[in-house]
């Protein structure tokens, strides 16, 4: 027994029979099979109490399984010391030592499970109370990792049916727990990158942190989800309040219009750039973007409200990097070399990282943007931002206009370098060319090849994007062309020829008799139309005529005039017409009469200065291809007090001065002075066609019967609803006949037309005799249709300035 042999208590008991009685041998081994049997009871009795306590609901009886537990504790001492250990390995066959070992361990996991009665609360069906400490994750785990229920027995045979049901619940329990650390963990994840992370809405991270499995179980993760579901909604309400729901109240550069996308150098040479990073709402939303911003980081979970921060802070870090890349260096040399400009390198990469910041916007920040009443139109050729009705605008919404406003501006002055590009390196192949073979019929022009560099080289100041090496090409192709022998006597001849066939024309032009009887005939017609008609009330037949007799009405059509003016300018310029717009329109206009006529009315009649002034102003006003007058008007950056001051030339567009400047140069050029002419010239003065005004309108009123009718085809007919009538009006039913207009009157301002000048030739001493009546009937150029612009008001060719040059 003692070397450890396979020696059993049926074997000890055996030897015993054999052994000499009272002898020290049967003595010692009668106590080793009392020992033996003695232990063995003891145990079965442990075991029997321990499997018939197994067999209940523990959770009830976790005293009697205390005690168990000791008594099991006990046994396993027993078996383990020294003065039992030859009594305890004659049960060591029996397996009994083993049984033991087992029961102690399912005892010994069912009490520390029992210590947690969390775990047992809807078990139990016991009302869960506050005061009920929870597990934590890692305890539950623990006693996942050390339940009794081994490989060989997971199926259930040999256990107690405590043990199984215990195991089970703290399995479900385990399955739960590590699913939710499972979610949470995904969400708050550091270590992803944020482009790829899942983008989670706040309503989710709430709900994990009210799942049901947190009543029982403790998780670290369960701080920093509160921490992120918190940190969320103060980005969510931040967000809100700080770019999409408080109106902007500081100076708005949204308030006047936003310039078109051409260029970012606009027609009035503001650097639009600068329009919008050098004002205060530059400055509010740089503030906002960087609160936001900070309170974001702190935000571990990707939140829709987080990726729309996140958007946003790149477009306004693109919009900064587009300004930092402005330089005033540019390869222009002159006096207008200090610009702002892009270098071309720099202007393609800016646009390429605007593509990548506004082609990328997640379909989440696109859904934010919708709920702010904001549109985006992300379209392969063109971005576009729009608000819609009954929205405000923003901070969020200005930023986002105008990044989109300065993104598509870039792209078309990338577009203008590109074409200015492609021209300059076509203009320097040519001229490399000519170099190579000396033939000048190289360039095809020489005028047209010389006009087209210098017209690239005057682009080239107005270019936002600038390749500065090209430039210095360009500059160079210019000297060489300035200092090339060749070039300038070719030019020179080109020039001398067409100054030749240009001579040629204008001589065919003045000496052709057909053009000098059309000329005459359109004056004529043109004189004719603005006769009065037969009542002699030339004002009801002409809504825009201020010649009436009644002065308040002349004012009160003078004011209606200047407000149709206004609201044509103020539609030019794209305003909503509404309620208030009209009103101020109004007002405006009362108020620019009212300094009109206190300007020029030294008493209460009118002067012929109102009336011109009135006409004027109407004109330019409304004039669709000068829109920054009306604009400087109604924006109050123009006084009321200078703008009625101002001379003809100074309120017309820089295209109408253009055109009256050539006017009076061709003019200067077409004048010749023959021998023996007189200094001054005839014409029709006001003094004459009033007078033959007056004698058509009593001639008109004396005719008292209606001439009879005639065929249609026949010459009177013909002669009566001609234009060029003398009592002809567009209002009336029955128009006059010519016959009320008498030859005297009509040879008297035949007479008075001066002729026009004659090149190469003396003019003749006498006037043109006027053309005869044949039967009543006026020359074919009577029925002709005058011109549209001749047969307007008479007023409206002195009040826009435009005169007829007298050759």
């Amino acid at each position: 027994v003692s070397n450890g042999g396979g020696v059993d208590l049926n074997d000890v008991k055996m030897l015993s029979s054999l052994c000499v009685r009272d002898s020290e041998v049967s003595s010692s081994v009668n106590k080793l099979i009392s020992d033996a049997e003695q232990l063995q009871r003891n145990a079965t009795n442990v075991m029997t109490t321990c499997s018939k306590l197994l067999q209940l609901n523990c959770f009830l009886h976790q005293n009697e399984l205390r005690c168990c537990l000791l008594d099991l504790k006990t046994i396993q001492s027993d078996f383990k010391s020294q003065q039992l250990e030859s009594a305890a390995r004659l049960l060591r066959s029996s397996g009994i030592e083993a049984v033991i070992a087992t029961k102690l361990l399912s005892v010994t996991w069912l009490v520390d499970t029992f210590s947690h009665p969390i775990i047992f609360e809807s078990a139990n069906g016991s009302v869960q109370s506050h005061s009920i400490d929870r597990i934590s994750v890692d305890d539950l785990q623990l006693l996942y990792d050390r339940n009794p229920v081994s490989a060989s027995s997971r199926g259930g045979n040999d256990l107690d049916n405590e043990v199984l049901r215990v195991y089970n619940l703290v399995k479900d329990l385990h399955r739960l727990a590590q699913e939710w650390r499972k979610t949470a963990r995904s969400l708050i994840n550091l270590d992803k990158d944020p482009m790829f992370s899942e983008i989670i809405r706040v309503e989710t991270i709430e709900a994990i942190t009210q799942s049901h499995i947190l009543s029982k179980v403790k998780f670290p993760e369960l701080c920093t989800l509160k921490n992120a579901a918190s940190a969320a909604h103060e980005v969510k309400e931040m967000l809100v309040n700080e770019l999409f729901r408080d109106e902007y109240h500081g100076i708005d550069v949204n308030k006047s219009r936003l310039p078109d996308k051409s260029s970012l150098l606009a027609a009035s040479g503001d650097f639009l750039l600068y329009r919008f990073t050098g004002s205060e709402m530059y400055s509010a939303i740089e503030k906002a973007l960087n609160s936001l911003k900070e309170i974001s980081s702190q935000l571990s979970v990707m939140t829709e409200d987080k990726v729309t921060v996140d958007w946003m802070v790149k477009v306004f870090d693109w919009v900064t990097s587009l300004r930092d890349a402005v330089t005033e260096q540019t390869a222009v040399e002159g006096p207008n070399n200090m610009r702002l400009v892009l270098k071309v390198d720099h202007a393609l990469s800016i646009l390429e990282h605007g593509h990548v910041v506004f082609y990328s916007i997640p379909d989440e920040v696109q859904q934010q943007l919708s709920l702010n009443k904001i549109t985006t139109k992300i379209l392969p050729r063109r971005l576009s931002v729009e608000m819609m009705k009954q929205s405000t605008f923003t901070l969020g919404l200005s930023l986002l206009k105008w990044s989109v406003l300065l993104f598509e501006c870039l792209k078309v002055d990338l577009d203008s370098q590109d074409s200015w590009k492609e021209a300059v390196l076509d203009v320097s192949e040519t001229y490399q060319l000519f170099e190579a073979n000396g033939l000048v019929a190289t360039f095809g022009g020489v005028t047209a090849y010389n006009d087209k560099v210098v017209e690239l080289v005057s682009v080239t100041a107005n270019l936002v994007v600038q390749d500065e090496d090209l430039i210095r090409s360009l500059f160079r192709l210019f000297d060489k062309i300035n200092n090339s022998d060749v070039f300038k006597k070719q030019l020179e001849l080109e020039r001398v020829a067409s100054e030749e066939r240009r001579f040629l024309a204008e001589k065919n032009r003045f000496e052709s008799p057909s053009n000098i009887v059309s000329s005459r005939n359109d004056h004529l017609d043109s004189l004719l139309a603005r006769l009065s008609s037969e009542n002699g009330d030339v004002a009801s037949q002409d809504e825009d005529s201020l010649f009436v007799s009644d002065d308040a009405t002349v004012r009160d059509k003078s004011r209606v005039f200047l407000e149709k003016s206004l609201f044509k300018g103020v539609e030019t310029l794209g305003l909503e017409l509404n309620k208030r717009t009209r009103d101020f329109v109004s007002n405006m206009a009362w108020e620019l009469e009212l300094a009109i006529f206190m300007k020029y009315c030294s008493n209460e009649a009118l002067s012929s200065e109102y009336r011109e002034k009135v006409r004027s102003l109407r004109f330019n006003l409304q004039d669709p291809k000068n829109p920054m007058l009306c604009t400087r008007v109604v924006s109050g950056q123009l006084e009321i007090p200078d703008l009625i001051v101002m001379s003809t030339d100074a309120l017309a567009s820089k295209q109408l001065k253009q055109i009256r400047q050539q006017v009076v140069q061709d003019a200067i050029k077409n004048v010749v002075i023959s021998p023996g002419s007189n200094k001054t010239s005839s014409g029709i003065t006001s003094e004459l066609a009033k007078k033959i005004r007056i004698e058509s309108i009593k001639k008109s009123k004396a005719t008292t019967e209606k001439p009879a009718s005639v065929p249609r085809s026949s010459p009177q007919a013909r002669s009566a609803l001609s234009p060029g009538s003398a009592s002809f009006s567009p209002m009336q039913a029955n128009p006059p006949t010519l016959s009320t207009f008498d030859n005297n009157a009509l040879s008297e301002l035949l007479a008075a037309i001066p002729p026009p000048p004659v090149v190469g030739k003396e003019r003749p001493s006498q006037p043109l005799a006027p053309p005869t009546f044949d039967n009543g009937v006026f020359p074919s150029m009577m029925t002709m249709q005058p011109p549209p612009h001749e047969s307007s008001s008479f007023e409206n060719s002195h009040s826009h300035g435009h005169h007829i040059p007298s050759n």
